[in-house]
């Protein structure tokens, strides 16, 4: 294979985004990768920043204050009365996959859905991108949703419960 033809590769993975090429070339096989490090290097990484020295700090008056905080907030939260009791008998929209969640399909769009919304069985209410894949996922039942448990560009794993419905 000749450099001129390896640097229009190469020009085309960047332009298109893509990360992985493989040509065959008669007998012989080229697996061309962008962007891409190996394990090694990355352990590697972790590692000698794992043993860094660093200077010490005095955090006990900032361990007193956050007790302090925290035993407030305690008791403020303990006693207000309990207003939104959370019904246990919604369906709960799961998560099929790991990824980061979007609550709409671009950055400048309106949401699929917002509490409040109807939604029917097959409906597009968010996507999840995983591996630069975005993936609609759909409603299972005819409801209204009453309750969006994450919020949008955040990390969720597999099984996450991400809105749940008031069947109708």
């Amino acid at each position: 294979m000749k450099e001129s033809e390896l640097t229009n590769i190469f020009e085309s993975m960047k332009i298109n985004d893509i990360s992985e090429v493989i040509i065959k070339d008669g007998g012989k096989t080229y697996e061309i990768r962008r962007g891409f490090q190996t394990i090694q290097n990355i352990t590697g990484n972790v590692q000698e920043k794992a043993f860094q020295v660093v200077a010490p700090i005095d955090v006990s008056a900032q361990r007193q204050a956050t007790a302090n905080v925290d035993l407030t907030q305690a008791t403020a939260v303990s006693q207000k009365p309990v207003q939104n009791e959370i019904k246990t008998d919604y369906y709960e929209v799961k998560s099929p996959l790991v990824g980061t969640f979007y609550a709409a399909p671009k950055s400048d769009a309106p949401p699929y859905v917002e509490v409040g919304s109807k939604v029917t069985k097959g409906k597009t209410i968010c996507m999840v991108e995983a591996m630069k894949n975005f993936n609609e996922i759909e409603c299972d039942v005819d409801g209204i949703v009453r309750e969006i448990c994450v919020k949008n560009g955040e990390l969720i794993e597999f099984g996450k419960v991400l809105f749940r419905i008031e069947k109708i």
